[in-house]
């Protein structure tokens, strides 16, 4: 038996008026809007990951290019990463993974420097407006 849909709900969910529509499709907006800062977050160390530095890269340097200003880019690898988390166990290698996020993070100094991890012990860090000089000094 075929049941009669009411024409004033119908109406209602096609306005988006308070109806049962509108609430769940608020809050799915609000969920997929939370997945898509999560997909942009490393999970172990908390920084960006290599997929928000490629969104962003391309942005920033087309920007700096059309502003004539310098973008430097350093690539941060963690020597003897591998050997160490052998030997003491991934635990303690993931900790001091995020260590040297905390330390990375650190060292930004303006709203426009990004830290993000990249592969496993490899990170980046992106400068703008800063010469490679700058960015050397700030590497050692």
């Amino acid at each position: 038996m075929l049941r009669r849909v009411r024409p004033d709900l119908v109406q209602q969910l096609k306005l988006g008026g308070d109806g049962i529509g509108y609430r769940y499709g608020r809050k799915r907006r609000q969920a997929e809007a939370d997945l898509a800062g999560l997909s942009l977050l490393d999970d172990l160390a908390g920084i960006p990951n290599q997929y928000c530095f490629d969104q962003t890269i391309g942005r920033k340097y087309t920007r700096a290019r059309r502003a004539s200003i310098p973008l430097s880019l350093i690539l941060i690898k963690i020597d003897y990463y591998v050997a160490f988390q052998r030997h003491y166990g991934n635990q303690v290698a993931e900790d001091r993974l995020c260590q040297v996020a905390i330390g990375l993070t650190r060292i930004l100094k303006r709203p426009t420097d990004l830290v993000a991890r990249c592969i496993n012990e490899q990170f980046l860090h992106r400068f703008r407006s800063t010469r490679m000089s700058s960015a050397c000094n700030a590497a050692v």
